[in-house]
């Protein structure tokens, strides 16, 4: 006895092709695709300050002692930068 959908008793011809379905659980992939697609629009939603074009009253604490932070860093290295050219000056 043959399996269904590949005996030639079903109306299929020689030349005809007979298709065969197949039943797949896809609760899982479903699952992750949910969650890969709730994780992105949290990254779209915490991405969304660019930069130079935010009003400071838009950060949280948190982002502003930071970029507080890297402002002190660059101006400590800018002052570095201008005493070892400008030793001469007497710093």
């Amino acid at each position: 006895m043959e399996p269904d959908g590949m005996s030639g008793g079903d109306g299929a011809s020689l030349g005809e092709s007979s298709t065969i379905v197949y039943n797949i659980d896809t609760g899982g992939i479903e699952r992750r695709q949910d969650e890969l697609m709730e994780f992105l629009t949290e990254w779209r939603e915490a991405t969304d300050h660019p930069l130079l074009t935010t009003p400071f009253a838009d950060y949280t604490v948190t982002e502003g002692l930071l970029l507080l932070a890297l402002l002190l860093a660059v101006v400590k290295s800018c002052v570095r930068m201008l005493k070892g050219g400008f030793s001469w000056l007497g710093w």
